[in-house]
């Protein structure tokens, strides 16, 4: 076992312990049931007393043999393993204390602790089955239909479940859970926004490209383009900033061509040479 794979299971072993904490400490306790198979194990958790873990293992070991057969072996080694650990920790760590009964902090916190494991998870290419295997099964069956209208059918589907079996109210709290854990998943994923791309374009690129690479000490790619409108020949700078450097950048443009075009958008990751390794 290399040093990636080894470090891989490290990361699931984390996010699946937040998951834990999530559904242990703020979740279950207060009967919110987020989408997935684990707002579906809270539900029926509710109505008969049985543990979440066990419940979890219930729908998802079945769910993983079934994808196997369908799909094939692609979904890994790791993501059983994130399956089985995440069954077994919810009921050995079900002593863990309960830190509110207030519904809207449980669903906050819940939220939050439920995305970050669901973050590492990812990051570390595993999954922990459920509704993210029923949609890939559905999927092989029916093509056209995309990944993301299945999972937000199959987890409306399942949070309506929760209104029925508690009440309207907590259901609401639930979607506004799962809605807090898929954006600190996207941030985990993404992470947070804090660089800028930007193209310019501009008849004076010589003087704007040194000024942004004297000034700013950032990198510059530049190469030519023509106007369509126009027919005249004119530098493209691309250039990746910080956030906070956005307004020098367009003192900088503005101070020597005010007609330039600039295009100013968010970049969600950057990998190469004096940033993230790829």
């Amino acid at each position: 076992m290399n040093k990636d794979t080894i470090k891989d299971y490290i990361g699931v072993t984390i996010g699946v312990l937040f998951m834990t904490l999530s559904l242990n400490m703020f979740l279950t306790p207060n009967d919110i049931a987020p989408g997935g198979i684990n707002g579906l194990a809270i539900v029926l958790h509710s109505g008969t007393g049985w543990p979440v873990g066990v419940l979890t293992l219930a729908f998802n070991i079945p769910l993983f043999v079934i994808s196997i057969f369908i799909l094939g072996t692609h979904f890994g080694v790791k993501t059983l393993y994130a399956t089985v650990l995440l069954g077994i920790t919810i009921d050995l760590m079900s002593f863990l204390p309960v830190l509110t009964h207030d519904d809207l902090l449980a669903g906050v916190y819940g939220g939050m602790l439920m995305g970050v494991g669901l973050g590492i998870i990812f990051r570390c290419n595993a999954t922990t089955g459920g509704t993210d295997l029923v949609a890939a099964i559905i999927k092989h069956y029916f093509p056209h239909l995309s990944m993301g209208t299945m999972l937000l059918i199959l987890d409306t589907i399942i949070i309506v479940m929760a209104g029925f079996a508690f009440t309207a109210e907590l259901a609401l709290y639930a979607l506004a859970s799962d809605a807090i854990a898929v954006w600190v998943v996207d941030l985990i994923q993404e992470g947070a926004n804090e660089y800028r791309a930007a193209y310019v374009i501009s008849g004076h690129g010589d003087d704007i490209e040194t000024a942004i690479m004297s000034k700013m000490e950032r990198g510059v790619t530049s190469f030519n383009g023509r106007g369509a409108y126009t027919n005249q020949d004119k530098k493209v700078l691309f250039c990746v900033i910080q956030k906070k450097e956005i307004t020098q950048f367009k003192e900088i443009i503005r101070g020597i061509d005010p007609t330039a075009f600039v295009v100013i958008f968010q970049a969600h990751e950057i990998m190469g040479e004096g940033f993230e390794e790829i």
